[in-house]
């Protein structure tokens, strides 16, 4: 069901049942494609965050060193669009 129009959307939160009702109620009602990573596997890089319409951060499981990796995972994402672009 995912098209060209369709935004997408990554959540960083624990992987638990409750999460993964969260993203499947916000494709169904908003149309998105929601990409479920949890802080453990922020080392993991998704396609380029330029193409990426948001990021929700689930504020209970984000201590210094999960955002440290946030960023750094925002980073790596940002540099990898910048290679692939020429």
């Amino acid at each position: 069901m995912e098209n060209q129009n369709t935004r997408k959307v990554i959540l960083i939160t624990e992987d638990s049942l409750q999460s993964s009702l969260l993203k499947d109620v916000l494709e169904t009602k908003l149309n998105i494609n929601v990409q479920l990573i949890s802080p453990e596997k922020l080392d993991t890089q998704p396609e380029s965050v330029s193409s990426i319409s948001a990021i929700l951060l689930d504020y209970s499981v984000i201590s210094d060193e999960v955002f440290s990796r946030y960023m750094e995972f925002k980073k790596n994402g940002s540099q990898r669009h910048d290679r692939s672009s020429y």
